[in-house]
């Protein structure tokens, strides 16, 4: 491969490098030559094994987009020359049994000196849909090509997600750190185990009910052209048939991970809807929490391997960062699932509800919406500076205290609809204030969790004072204001079990201790209903 970048860079062909492959353009064609590369997932280092997946990946997309693929061409490196060798045709001619004696004795006779490439149309990138206005027509469209393509795939009688989850892990492993978090690492883990092992039954229902098929297996939106009104969906994943031997459930959770990792969450839940109308299949809705997590993980694993081949130090720092993005987006799955959430941070004044609010805002990278904040911004006031105390009656009444509330959970949800997730952090201390988020949610058909942290009176007492003197602290609340307000605070009895969680602080722990047991209550609130029975 050395050898061709450098026949390359002195004929000044234009070309692009992927962690597998090399595609020389030259207009209207574009040839695609795999690299001799093994990652363990993908096995490209014989020639043997090049031509074999070339063959394999022509055939494989003529199910989803035929058009663009027009054979196979023999290179010869030195003189960069192009050479007609295998139509479209005559590789579907080849029969399956038969392929790799077939490449054995092509590969014997051409010699040393050629490699073999794809030969594809060049579509340009304003066709690539996303690279457009992504409208529920279009996906209406995607929805109709995939259906039709599901029902003729081939039904299989085993899956692998299994192994693909662990092998997942071990792969990031190394990048600890760099692209993921140790705390988003070890959630997703038990995220993933527990899943699997709670709903181990589901999945072995999932075969013997023909879910598992020959799909396309790396279905995201750089893969689906729309041009003309027309789909064409290409690139699927030829090199490792346990990837593509998956849940259709499995396949269609990459393309709406995809989409809400761009902001398109209402063209998701469209499209996830087109599906379920045909279905009529209640788990092709459940399982998708733990296929758009482990999708994007696999998309955070795939950023943070190409480091090991990227140079340029800007471009490393932008796959750092979209690695970054999409293991943020896998933890979200995991914590909340697929509807729009509201975490809710609730407590007396001191209780440390706002610390804790803001460490899981920038865990999953998301905005704290805080009543705190808010109650300040409507009268102007300096965030960091305690407010006036004759302003203080007509800022904390009850009267401007329902404004900020509303204003706080209107936003949250809004917010929730284009992230997945909203962080709350307020008192909630009346069943009242509490209600004015449940019937809001309830409206908008939005998800809460309320997470209620109960701390000893003596630590907020102590925590106050300290904070008292701090400049970067947004509440006015003091020792008194807290005294006075200790005995009006209403528990949230009336919340149903499984959308509240309470955390008691006897002692002062370690902030990342109690982080952590709060994240991993979180969770496990996931799989309360195991841990009844």
């Amino acid at each position: 491969m050395d050898l061709f970048l450098e026949v390359l860079q002195n004929h000044k062909e234009t070309y692009i490098q992927t962690h597998a492959s090399l595609l020389i353009i030259k207009k209207p064609y574009i040839y695609k030559i795999k690299k001799n590369v093994n990652f363990g997932f993908l096995d490209f280092s014989t020639k043997e094994k090049r031509l074999y997946y070339s063959i394999l990946e022509v055939r494989l997309n003529q199910r989803l987009c035929n058009e663009i693929y027009k054979g196979i061409e023999i290179v010869f490196v030195k003189e960069l020359l192009f050479q007609s060798f295998l139509s479209v045709q005559e590789i579907l001619k080849i029969k399956e049994e038969e392929l790799k004696n077939f490449v054995q004795e092509l590969v014997s006779y051409h010699g040393d000196f050629v490699e073999y490439a794809i030969k594809m149309d060049y579509i340009e990138k304003p066709f690539f849909l996303k690279n457009q206005e992504i409208t529920f027509d279009k996906l209406e469209k995607i929805a109709n090509h995939l259906i039709l393509f599901y029902k003729n795939a081939e039904i299989q009688k085993k899956t692998y997600i299994k192994k693909a989850v662990k092998e997942n892990f071990q792969k990031v492993k190394d990048f600890i750190g760099i692209t993921i978090e140790p705390l988003t690492f070890l959630l997703l883990k038990k995220f993933n185990k527990l899943y699997l092992k709670n709903y181990r039954s589901l999945f072995r229902s999932r075969i013997q009910n023909h879910w598992v098929r020959d799909c396309h297996g790396d279905l995201h939106l750089e893969h689906i052209i729309y041009r003309n009104g027309l789909v064409c969906i290409y690139d699927c994943i030829e090199f490792n048939q346990e990837f593509r031997y998956i849940d259709i459930a499995n396949d269609i959770a990459f393309l709406c991970m995809d989409l809400e990792f761009l902001g398109y969450y209402k063209e998701s839940r469209y499209f996830l809807n087109l599906f379920y109308q045909i279905y009529r299949d209640f788990n092709f809705i459940f399982l998708q929490d733990f296929y758009r997590s482990y999708r994007a993980f696999v998309r955070g694993k795939v950023y943070s391997l190409k480091l090991h081949s990227i140079v340029d130090q800007k471009e490393k720092i932008e796959s750092i960062e979209v690695s970054k993005k999409y293991f943020q987006l896998s933890l979200k799955y995991a914590l909340k699932g697929i509807e729009p959430t509201l975490f809710v941070f609730m407590g007396r004044i001191g209780s440390g509800k706002s610390t804790y609010a803001k460490k899981l805002a920038e865990l999953l990278g998301v905005k704290v919406f805080s009543s705190d904040v808010i109650r300040k911004q409507f009268f102007n006031l300096n965030l960091y500076e305690r407010t006036p105390e004759h302003l203080k009656k007509i800022v904390y009444s009850k009267f401007m205290t329902k404004l900020v509330y509303q204003k706080m959970i209107r936003e949250a949800i809004e917010f929730s609809f284009q992230n997945g997730v909203s962080v709350l952090d307020a008192t909630f201390a009346t069943r009242a204030l509490r209600n004015l988020l449940v019937f809001s949610c309830f409206e908008q058909n939005s998800q809460f969790l309320f997470i209620e942290i109960e701390t000893k009176k003596e630590i907020i007492i102590e925590r106050i004072t300290y904070r008292m003197n701090s400049k970067t602290e947004v509440s006015d609340a003091g020792v008194e204001e807290f005294l006075k307000f200790y005995e009006y605070y209403q528990p949230p009895n009336e919340i149903p079990k499984y959308q509240k969680i309470k955390i008691r602080i006897q002692k002062n722990y370690p902030i990342e201790k109690v982080f952590q047991h709060i994240l991993h209550k979180i969770l496990n609130q996931r799989f309360r209903f195991f841990n009844d029975l």
